[in-house]
């Protein structure tokens, strides 16, 4: 089987997504990936439990954390500690199935600064992505359905929605013990606020 795809989006461009490579915009996560078996045999047992259908496109998103379960399935094996994986088995995605366990449902979380970005968290649950920025304090919400270049924000016309991916978003990283930017003059961390 050859996959290919990359770590993040691009460092110069990535027209119509807004943002380079690591930033919480589609144009620092947003990546194509390619997947195909190197010889098409419809006998083999991998092929029979994910078969790849040459020349389809599909748009529903995954991440790099899937291709772990992936593998372990279609290698027939199972992680010594399945509850530490943080990816789901993403074969019936693959294989074009409507039906499919991947949720809909993303986060990404940088407390520091990377070359041009960060710190910054995010989620994307569906169409809604909600992005909080440590550096301005500010939650910015987009709907990915309708605006791919994450040009409007949302957060006022939406405030419902803001605020329940927020409290989800804050949850999570309660949940992990994330790190978080902290603050030069007084050494606390900065952990997200709920949006006024």
């Amino acid at each position: 089987m050859i996959i290919w795809t990359a770590d993040n989006g691009g460092l110069q461009t990535n027209i119509p997504l807004k943002g380079l490579k690591n930033d919480a915009y589609e144009g620092g996560h947003r990546v194509p990936n390619m997947v195909a078996w190197g010889t098409q045999d419809k006998t083999l047992a991998h092929q029979k439990r994910m078969p790849l259908t040459p020349d389809r496109i599909d748009n529903r998103p995954f991440i790099h954390q899937d291709w772990m379960p992936t593998l372990l399935n279609l290698a027939c094996t199972k992680h010594p500690s399945p509850e530490q994986l943080d990816g789901f088995d993403i074969t019936d995605l693959l294989s074009g199935k409507a039906d499919q366990k991947r949720p809909n449902l993303f986060y990404w979380h940088e407390p520091n600064f990377w070359a041009h970005s960060g710190p910054e968290s995010s989620i994307r649950e569906g169409k809604w992505k909600l992005i909080y920025l440590y550096a301005h304090e500010r939650w910015e919400l987009y709907d990915l359905t309708e605006d791919i270049g994450e040009k409007s924000y949302l957060t006022i016309n939406y405030p419902e929605v803001t605020d329940r991916l927020a409290r989800k978003l804050i949850s999570h990283l309660k949940e992990n013990k994330a790190n978080y930017p902290t603050d030069i003059k007084t050494g606390q961390e900065l952990p997200p606020q709920l949006p006024k």
